[in-house]
Order: structure tokens, then C-alpha cells, then sequence
């Protein structure tokens, strides 16, 4: 199937300011709603979160702490995947 150049560069367009948009985005998964020095702590650790429209949810699956996703980059820094961590290598230990 062929595109006329116009739609053709309208699908251009409209891919890039969705790109732009996303990366303006970001979303922090937490365990509980976090306080403001929970939030001042994670923009310490993170600079460039300030800059984002973060979305926050909450999983009480998490047990603990919060995971971060900016993209296709995840920065997960939850007690739960830490058990799991820790969990794996008891196994290879015994």
C-alpha cells in the first residue's frame, strides 16, 4: 500500500510528538502513597525525575520501596524483588 507524501510526513509528525511527550513522562510505582520527604529522597537519587510528569501508583504487592520507570529503562528498587534476589541464590547455595 502506498501513502501520499502528505499523509506520510502527518505520520512523521505525529510520531515524534508522541515520542516527545513520552519521554516527558515517567512512572514511579511505590508500596504506599509516599510523603514528601519520600519524594524529596527519590529527586535526590534522581535529578532528572523534577523534570518529568510522573505518574504514581501504588502496589501493595511491592511490600516495600518503589519502582521506577522512565522509557523502556526500569529502575526497580522494591523489597520485593530483593526477596526474590535473595531467594535465588539461597537455591544455588544449597
Amino acid at each position: 500500500m502506498k501513502l501520499k507524501p502528505r499523509i506520510k510526513e502527518d505520520i512523521k509528525k505525529f510520531l515524534i510528538q508522541k515520542e516527545k511527550e513520552e519521554k516527558q513522562k515517567a512512572k514511579l510505582i511505590s508500596s504506599q502513597k509516599l510523603t514528601q520527604e519520600e519524594w524529596n529522597e527519590i529527586f535526590e537519587l534522581f535529578p532528572d525525575l523534577k523534570e518529568k510528569k510522573i505518574e504514581n501508583v501504588v502496589d501493595e504487592n511491592l511490600i516495600a520501596g518503589v519502582v521506577i520507570r522512565k522509557g523502556s529503562k526500569i529502575v526497580d528498587l522494591s523489597l520485593r524483588t530483593r526477596l526474590k534476589e535473595f531467594k535465588k541464590i539461597a537455591y544455588e547455595i544449597y
